[in-house]
C-alpha cells in the first residue's frame, strides 16, 4: 500500500485490529503494537518502504505503546536524507568520484 501509494502510513492500537495477522506475532512471543512505514524514495522514483514495528511482550508493561505524529516526521525526514545520500552515492560513481 505504501509503495503503491507513496503515502506514509501510520497505525496504533495494531493488537486490537482484528484485520491484522497475529502469526508472526504468535511465532515470535511478541505483539505489534503501532506500525510507521514511509516510501523510500531514490532516482527520482519510489524504490522501497521504510518500517518501524513497535513490539510488546504479552504480559509486560511497556511504557510507549504507541508511535506520535512527531515519531513519523522523524522517519520521513530520515528516509528523504537517506534517499539523498543513495541518490549522491549513485552521482558520484557515475561521475567516477567514488
Amino acid at each position: 500500500m505504501v509503495f503503491a501509494n507513496e503515502s506514509p502510513f501510520m497505525e496504533n492500537a495494531l493488537e486490537q485490529d482484528a484485520r491484522q495477522d497475529k502469526t508472526l506475532d504468535t511465532l515470535l512471543g511478541v505483539k505489534t503494537l503501532a506500525m510507521i512505514a514511509v516510501p523510500l524514495n531514490y532516482l527520482e522514483s519510489c524504490r522501497g518502504v521504510v518500517s518501524c514495528v513497535l513490539l510488546g511482550r504479552e504480559g509486560a508493561t511497556s511504557h510507549k505503546k504507541a508511535f506520535t505524529e512527531a515519531d513519523q516526521a522523524r522517519i520521513q525526514h530520515a528516509t528523504t536524507v537517506l534517499g539523498r545520500l543513495i541518490d549522491n552515492s549513485v552521482l558520484r560513481t557515475l561521475v567516477g568520484l567514488s
